[in-house]
């Protein structure tokens, strides 16, 4: 529950190494600029990885990082990877259902965006 993203990213690095993803590469949109966790682009297709803790929920990583998949684009599925726990003033939360329950939304009819599919990896 008190991992630092960045153990995480470790414990991630030689796979995502090995499926040719790049790591925090300058990404620029427009004016936008971002670094994803990982990135890995195949011809007009491709998929942000984002390792997320602390901030996930508080100062809603997750939405950036879904507005980051969302105006690349050349980029069309995002994985987040969050904690399934997380402690806040309040408590111990559930940061897995609640990144899940933020996200559900932009998948309903109408809702539509330039990401076609999200994956939220729990650890």
């Amino acid at each position: 529950m008190r991992q630092p993203s960045q153990q995480i990213e470790k414990l991630l690095d030689d796979n995502m190494a090995n499926l040719r993803f790049q790591k925090r590469i300058k990404s620029h949109v427009g004016e936008a600029e971002f670094h994803p966790d990982y990135y890995l682009l195949k011809g007009d297709d491709g998929i942000l990885v984002e390792v997320e803790r602390g901030k996930i929920l508080m100062n809603n990583m997750d939405m950036l990082d879904f507005w980051k998949c969302h105006i690349d684009p050349r980029v069309h599925h995002l994985i987040l990877v969050v904690p399934v726990w997380h402690e806040t003033s309040k408590g111990i939360r559930a940061a897995f259902l609640d990144v899940y329950d933020r996200m559900k939304p932009m998948f309903e009819q109408g809702n539509y965006t330039n990401v076609w599919s999200l994956h939220i990896v729990g650890y």
